[in-house]
């Protein structure tokens, strides 16, 4: 079974290359990770395998940008948190599969293999599709061009909106998601 020491050691995992490579904030992947865990409370799943997948979902992404390979992000986060995963002796096979799902299927999928990989999708959507998530993201990569910032903002916009299946998500998000879309929008850079 998922301890909270394993979490908290996959929580730092996620932590180092933030820090590493300065991708996620640590405020995106806590923010995703605590929406993550609303949901997972208020849908009835498995509130362990949730939060190790929202802490990983993007373990690898700061290490995809830094090489040039954004795209190739949930695959080299598939195969960090499957390296992980298999090193820790108190999860179950049952448990990584599932895990490694959520990883696999943030973006969106046709259909979810879990409730699980459905909620750390919608919880990552919130980064970009509420205010919240929007401005702690802007405060917390002042390291990337202003007109680049703008630019990977408003388009995970839209991708993430097009992710978000829950319908509790779509009514938490849907007036934010048209705020979010018109302070982008009115943005006219250099």
């Amino acid at each position: 079974m998922i301890t909270t020491n394993t979490i908290s050691k996959i929580k730092e995992l996620a932590y180092t290359d933030s820090r590493e490579n300065g991708a996620p904030s640590i405020f995106q992947i806590d923010y995703a990770t605590e929406v993550a865990t609303r949901l997972a409370d208020l849908l009835g799943a498995d509130k362990r395998i949730v939060q190790a997948g929202a802490y990983l979902m993007d373990c690898a992404l700061g290490t995809a940008y830094r090489q040039g390979k954004l795209n190739q992000h949930v695959a080299m986060s598939h195969k960090k948190a499957e390296d992980f995963l298999n090193s820790v002796t108190d999860v179950t096979e049952s448990e990584k599969g599932s895990t490694l799902n959520c990883v696999l299927e943030h973006h969106g999928v046709p259909k979810f293999s879990s409730l699980e990989s459905e909620v750390v999708c919608n919880a990552d959507c919130y980064k970009f599709l509420s205010i919240k998530g929007i401005v702690g993201g802007i405060a917390h990569m002042r390291d990337m061009e202003v007109d680049q910032l703008v630019q990977i903002f408003a388009t995970k916009a839209d991708e993430k909106w097009k992710a978000l299946s829950l319908d509790i998500c779509k009514k938490e998000l849907g007036g934010q998601y048209d705020s979010v879309k018109k302070f982008l929008g009115s943005y006219t850079g250099k």
